[in-house]
């Protein structure tokens, strides 16, 4: 909220805010892609109401919605962005706040995203902004390029044994045991809470199936998965366009295998018909070649070889068709996962990891699309430019 009149410091600072808009500051740009009208009447749902007069004026939830992309894009902790949003200026300016106004502290910011995951906002938001840059000449569902990546936990168990493996070949290497300090500081193997009970759980990879015995920590939606060895965490599954923009997002727990997601990953992204759907070899399977058909869309899956020391020239020259287009899905996943910091959680269990899935995906696209528009007004300057001089 502004405040009702300047004060000399709005009045200093308003100098070096204009410069970063004449610089084409990231935050501005992505407030002029924004209908934040059409935002605001989602973010409603989770309005504090009163059914009284008095009292502090609670935050609004465009305040702090702005507040989670700022945290987002820049991979701030809610006690940093509470510094940086008393301290920042641009952040001030772009949340729409004074310099005299109060900011939410940690604790704030921690409560209103619970708000907004038991709201499903992010979600909402998710296609709402979607649907924006569609209005404004971005196809965000002209393609399905799907893949599937591992989230770390932050936690992870204390105990990993494998009891059966079904392979001929070596077996993957695990984490070596480690072991738990009790009450009177000695080393034990088990955990002395007794809900951390054991569990066994199936891993199946293309040619193993594993049998693993996991004592669970503190996340308990968090299990075993396997990519380029075992990793305790979740699986992020998303699908891109041909220009990276995410038109679709799941989230599952490790241990599921993304084959069994195209379906659920289609009604999602709900595109038209004959539109490619790319994968790679670890969504191939029967099954999702009859959903594919079904749902009237290109099939460009890559095959796996039936005989791998005599390969079908055709299904090589195939894959590496499709491994050719494939790069753009590994690029937002290195996105979201490093430049956000995703490929470790931040929090624990399933739903508060989907939210933070769909807000990653919300910032990515608003980037890509501010970058879009920015490389489109410098094409037509140099247009014009060049127009002016052969005139």
């Amino acid at each position: 909220m502004k405040s009702t009149y300047s004060t000399f410091a709005d009045l200093a600072t308003s100098k070096r805010l204009e410069k970063m808009r004449g610089n084409n500051h990231l935050l501005y740009r992505v407030d002029a892609v924004v209908d934040w009208q059409k935002i605001g009447s989602i973010l409603a749902q989770a309005e504090y109401t009163r059914p009284y007069e008095g009292g502090q004026v609670a935050y609004s939830a465009l305040l702090m919605y702005k507040m989670f992309l700022i945290q987002k894009y820049y991979a701030l902790s809610d006690r940093q962005l509470e510094e940086h949003m008393n301290c920042n200026i641009l952040f001030m300016d772009f949340c729409g706040i004074g310099l005299d106004i109060p900011v939410p502290d940690h604790s704030t910011i921690c409560r209103w995203r619970e708000r907004f995951r038991d709201k499903g906002i992010f979600d909402l938001a998710f296609q709402e902004t979607n649907a924006q840059l569609e209005t404004q000449g971005i196809e965000v569902k002209n393609g399905m390029i799907v893949d599937a990546t591992i989230i770390d936990s932050s936690a992870r168990p204390r105990k990993v044994t494998v009891i059966d493996g079904n392979s001929q070949n070596s077996k993957p290497k695990l984490p070596e045991l480690v072991y738990a300090k009790n009450e009177n500081n000695e080393f034990v193997q088990q955990p002395s809470d007794a809900s951390q009970a054991e569990k066994s759980e199936k891993i199946e990879t293309n040619k193993t199936t594993y049998t693993v015995k996991t004592t669970y920590s503190s996340d308990r939606d968090a299990t075993w998965g396997f990519q380029k060895g075992f990793r305790y965490g979740y699986k992020g599954i998303l699908s891109v366009n041909s220009d990276g923009y995410v038109n679709g997002y799941l989230t599952t727990k490790g241990n599921v295998n993304e084959v069994t997601c195209v379906e659920k990953m289609i009604n999602i992204v709900k595109p038209a018909a004959n539109t490619p759907f790319l994968g790679d070899k670890g969504f191939a399977s029967e099954n999702n070649d009859n959903i594919l058909k079904k749902n009237k869309l290109e099939n460009y899956i890559m095959k796996k070889q039936k005989n791998t020391k005599n390969p079908d020239p055709a299904i090589k020259a195939h894959n590496k068709k499709v491994s050719a287009c494939r790069f753009v899905v590994e690029r937002s996943f290195g996105t979201i996962k490093n430049c956000f910091r995703m490929g470790r959680a931040r929090y624990k269990g399933l739903d508060k990891i989907e939210n933070d899935l769909a807000l990653g995906c919300i910032v990515h696209n608003l980037v890509r699309a501010s970058n879009h528009f920015i490389a489109k007004a410098k094409e037509k300057l140099l247009l014009m430019y060049s127009d002016y001089l052969t005139n």
